[in-house]
């Protein structure tokens, strides 16, 4: 690869210029073409501590380097460029220079009372039932039912432990069969019962409210009103279940 040597005359010009700087060996480049060379040919060809990078192994780089460029001699007195200025920084200041601020008298003023603000509600986990503040009244269900009979001409329903038993244990499972798995007395019919019986469920949020809606369905008010001679009803919160039975 043929390389442009430069003159003595910019040789000498540049060394009398560029205070300490040794005379160039062979060629040089300017920065723009150095930065684009793989970097362990700028660090074993270059010494780059000058704005232009003069090759200090001209004989062993020769194959690695493209054709070098002549520095003209204006470029050469444009090396000779002085470090910037340092910018003054003002000292930090000392205690004894901090001013402090005359603290303002005020006369004290009445703390606002915040609005109230009304909780926001919970997302219901799919597999618990929704918290609430006491479970139904089972006995008061059980007479509002034993009314309506009364009123038909029907003898009251009577209570054995029994279905108590089974009522009672029912009510929990309930809101996992109305609202997350929709296979509804599932649970009653897995205790496969050795005597007649079936089951009304419901959640809702009065006893009213469950005696209205279960007349109104009319397989629930087939049960209510039908020819069983025991019943009982247990509730957990919301969730109610009533079991007749003949024995």
């Amino acid at each position: 690869m043929k390389k442009r040597i430069i003159s003595a005359a910019a040789i000498l010009f540049a060394s009398a210029v560029i205070v300490g700087k040794p005379t160039p060996v062979e060629a040089s480049y300017p920065i723009d073409v150095v930065a684009s060379l793989p970097q362990p040919v700028v660090k074993s060809c270059f010494d780059n501590s000058s704005p232009w990078f003069w090759v200090e192994n001209p004989t062993q780089c020769e194959t690695l380097l493209p054709e070098a460029t002549e520095i003209p001699q204006q470029n050469l007195v444009a090396t000779a460029i002085e470090p910037p200025s340092p910018i003054p920084i003002s000292p930090s200041p000392t205690p004894e220079d901090t001013l402090t601020p005359d603290t303002p008298t005020t006369s004290p003023t009445d703390t606002p009372t915040p609005d109230p603000v009304s909780p926001t509600p919970q997302p219901l986990s799919p597999t618990s039932p929704p918290q609430s503040p006491a479970s139904l009244d089972a006995d008061a269900l059980f007479a509002l039912i034993n009314n309506h009979r009364a009123q038909l001409g029907l003898p009251p329903f009577q209570k054995d432990d029994r279905i108590c038993q089974v009522a009672t244990s029912r009510a929990p499972e309930i809101y996992n069969e109305v609202f997350v798995n929709g296979n509804m007395h599932a649970g009653f019919y897995a205790r496969h019962l050795p005597y007649s019986t079936t089951e009304n469920i419901i959640y809702i949020k009065t006893i009213e409210e469950a005696l209205n809606w279960w007349l109104n369905s009319p397989i629930h008010r087939a049960a209510i009103e039908g020819n069983y001679k025991y019943s009982c009803i247990g509730c957990s919160g919301t969730a109610c279940s009533q079991v007749f039975a003949n024995f």
